[in-house]
């Protein structure tokens, strides 16, 4: 088996092995990949890697039989897939997708694999990939659920232009994600990142105190992201979260209809995983965060 540069020639084989993700005869984990479109979608978030120059044809007698590809931004890479044609060259492939990212990949890279993927995850151990996380993938299930009309007069909703104001709202909003994310090395920086995604802040407000945060981007094609939602210690299991939740897809509702809202959470959060449950959101996929040093 070879590793060949992707190719416009290649766009049908490529289609219709990105079907097989959808039916689940092969699981990925993250990105999502249903379609050509998403796959040219994810490539345009990642600044330094691009569908000419980081997604690859693997081939067997010169005959393509399965893909794979690189995401990199900066010192951050991620390896999806392989795909393969048939499910006999599934595992060759892995090992040499592996090894090939491993080659050209200076320090280290991501591989996200389906929780059931089991072949994958064996094959990666066997390389020296390290387990880093297991992650929920939750989205939204609007056919069964729509927010209650509720009073809200507690809760602002505030662009990254209108946050970076009010100094005091920033300062608060900070030390929440420093208090609920205690894994984040910089609450600063990832304020800063946020920012300058043009996020979007939803704050529980009382007596002049933020005691919520629910943080979306809403800057995707098709869906919003929640990104971050935390509450003070001093006033969790009071619903806060869950008047977040429902504010956030009222507004999502009123601004763009049956969007797609999604999320991912932390398998350790059980309590995160029990309070979406509670507001309407549905397991789409559970997936392992593996590192691989190069």
């Amino acid at each position: 088996m070879e590793i060949i540069k992707y190719l416009p020639c290649h766009q049908p084989f490529l289609s219709r092995l990105l079907l097989k993700t959808v039916s689940g005869e092969q699981q990925l984990g993250y990105p999502r990949l249903h379609s050509l479109g998403e796959l040219e979608k994810e490539y345009a978030e990642y600044p330094d890697s691009s569908m000419a120059s980081s997604v690859y044809i693997l081939t067997h007698n010169a005959d393509p039989v399965g893909v794979m590809g690189l995401l990199r931004d900066g010192s951050y890479s991620v390896l999806w897939g392989p795909v393969t044609l048939q499910s006999i060259y599934y595992k060759t492939a892995i090992r040499l997708s592996i090894l090939f990212a491993k080659e050209i990949i200076p320090k280290e890279f991501h591989v996200f694999v389906h929780n059931l993927n089991i072949e994958y995850s064996t094959e990666l151990e066997k390389l020296g990939g390290k387990l880093r996380s297991i992650q929920h993938v939750m989205r939204f299930d609007w056919l069964k659920n729509m927010p209650p009309p509720l009073d809200f007069a507690y809760i602002a909703y505030l662009s990254s232009g209108q946050l970076a104001e009010f100094q005091n709202l920033l300062d608060d909003t900070i030390n929440l994600l420093k208090e609920g994310f205690p894994q984040v090395d910089n609450t600063h920086d990832l304020m800063e990142e946020l920012l300058s995604s043009k996020c979007n802040f939803e704050l529980y407000i009382f007596n002049k105190r933020v005691l919520g945060v629910l943080i979306a981007n809403e800057n995707f094609a098709n869906e919003v992201r929640i990104e971050y939602l935390a509450v003070s210690k001093s006033h969790r299991r009071l619903g806060i979260a869950t008047k977040l939740l429902q504010y956030l897809l009222q507004k999502v509702y009123e601004t763009h209809g049956f969007c797609n809202v999604n999320l991912t959470h932390d398998n350790d959060n059980s309590i995160a995983h029990s309070v979406y449950l509670k507001n309407g959101f549905f397991d789409e996929t559970i997936y392992k965060e593996f590192i691989i040093s190069c």
